[in-house]
C-alpha cells in the first residue's frame, strides 16, 4: 500500500485511486472517462489542479513526515512518562518503538530533517537509559530509607540516654554514607547528600 493516491490523467481528465484501493488493469487502460472530452483528442481542461511530479512528491513527503513526526512525538512522550514514573520496562519499550518507527520509515525518502530528529531522539533515549543504569530508576530514598530510619531510631534512644558522643558518631557515620541528618524542633530529618 502506498502513502498517497495514484492519479491517472488523460486528455485533461483526472481519476484518483485512493490508498488501499485496487483496480483492474482494464480501468487503468481505459483511464478516466468524461462526457465533455472531444472526439478530436483535444484536451479538455480539468477543474482539478494539474498534478506534477513535484506536487505528488511534496504531498507524499508531508504525509510521511507527519507520520514519522507523530511516531517521534508519541515515543518521546511515552519515554518521558516512563522515566518520571521510574518504569524501566516502559522506557525501554518506548525506545524500541522509536527504533521500529525509524526502521519502518528508513526506506522512504524524506525531504526534511524528520529522520535526523528521530535518530537524535533515539540516541538521547539510549544515553538517558545508560545514565539511569548507573544509579537505577528506583528512588534512592526508597532503598536506604528503612535503614536510615533504624539508625535514627537508635540515635534517638542514645540521645535519651544522654550518650551524645555515640549520637554524634551515628550522625557522622550516616553523613559518610551520604545521608545528612539534622536535628530540628520537630525531631530528626534526613536527606540524601547529592554529589557535586
Amino acid at each position: 500500500m502506498g502513502l498517497g493516491v495514484v492519479t491517472i490523467r488523460r486528455n485533461g481528465v483526472s481519476m484518483e485511486i485512493p490508498t488501499g484501493e485496487t483496480v483492474s488493469i482494464d480501468v487503468l487502460r481505459q483511464g478516466p472517462k468524461s462526457s465533455s472530452a472531444k472526439a478530436t483528442g483535444q484536451s479538455v481542461p480539468s477543474s482539478e489542479p494539474a498534478v506534477t511530479e513535484s506536487s505528488v512528491a511534496a504531498t507524499a513527503s508531508k504525509k510521511i513526515e507527519a507520520s514519522l513526526a507523530a511516531d517521534v512525538d508519541r515515543c518521546s512522550a511515552e519515554f518521558d512518562r516512563s522515566m518520571e514514573q521510574r518504569d524501566a520496562a516502559g522506557a525501554v519499550a518506548a525506545t524500541l518503538d522509536l527504533d521500529d518507527a525509524i526502521r519502518g520509515w528508513s526506506a522512504d525518502t524524506l525531504q526534511s530533517d524528520e529522520m535526523d530528529k528521530a535518530r537524535a531522539l533515539l540516541r538521547s533515549m539510549i544515553v538517558r537509559l545508560g545514565e539511569a543504569s548507573k544509579g537505577g530508576l528506583t528512588d534512592p530514598r526508597e532503598v536506604v530509607g528503612p535503614l536510615v530510619e533504624i539508625a535514627l531510631s537508635a540515635r534517638s534512644e542514645v540521645r535519651l540516654a544522654k550518650l551524645y558522643d555515640l549520637s554524634d558518631q551515628i550522625r557522622d557515620g550516616l553523613a559518610e554514607a551520604g545521608v545528612e541528618v539534622r536535628d530540628t524542633a520537630d525531631g530528626q530529618i534526613w536527606e540524601l547528600i547529592t554529589p557535586e
